[in-house]
């Protein structure tokens, strides 16, 4: 595979290390990857576990949704309320169904939910790149605005909008394989 980095090799292996020693600094910090894999094991358990979905309730599944939103970064934390939600519940369970059913390439499906056809207003990368990820771990990594930022200042810059959605995530992906 070529190296989809404008860094050497070596530059990107001392950028690597340097990342890593970072993220060992604090107590909270040593944690995001325990917590995030804690989150995809209860995102696999929920939301992509067909029987859990055929048997909970309405009420109960928007109370798991907020739970699930009170753990993402950024702005949809604050954005995604029970209103919200509620108004909106038809289609998440349309989404969550489309990605447990569909034998659709998984690039797709992500291009399909975060643009296309099964678009949502508001619930937008923030929100599904956690359930993308939990559902293919190893083809669609968590996308949010510091995988952009890390990747511009490794040469990958995403916010052009001469690409789509799909191109993007290939990007994303190939990038931490």
């Amino acid at each position: 595979m070529k190296n989809p980095f404008s860094l050497s090799d070596e530059d990107l292996v001392t950028f690597l290390e340097a990342c890593t020693a970072w993220s060992r600094k604090t107590q909270e910090d040593s944690n995001y990857a325990i917590d995030q894999e804690k989150r995809r094991e209860a995102v696999k358990k929920t939301f992509l576990d067909k029987s859990y979905l055929a048997g909970i309730s309405d009420n109960d599944l928007i109370a798991k949704i907020l739970e699930y939103s009170r753990t993402l970064e950024g702005p949809a934390r604050i954005r995604i309320g029970v209103p919200r939600v509620t108004e909106e519940l038809a289609n998440i369970k349309r989404n969550l169904d489309y990605l447990i059913e569909s034998p659709d390439d998984p690039f797709d499906k992500a291009a399909k939910i975060l643009e296309g056809d099964y678009k949502i207003p508001v619930f937008a990368k923030a929100f599904w790149t956690p359930i993308f990820q939990a559902q293919y771990p190893d083809t669609l990594p968590n996308w949010n605005n510091k995988t952009e930022r890390f990747l511009r200042k490794v040469g990958i810059n995403l916010t052009t909008s001469k690409l789509t959605v799909k191109e993007k995530y290939t990007l994303i992906s190939d990038a931490f394989v």
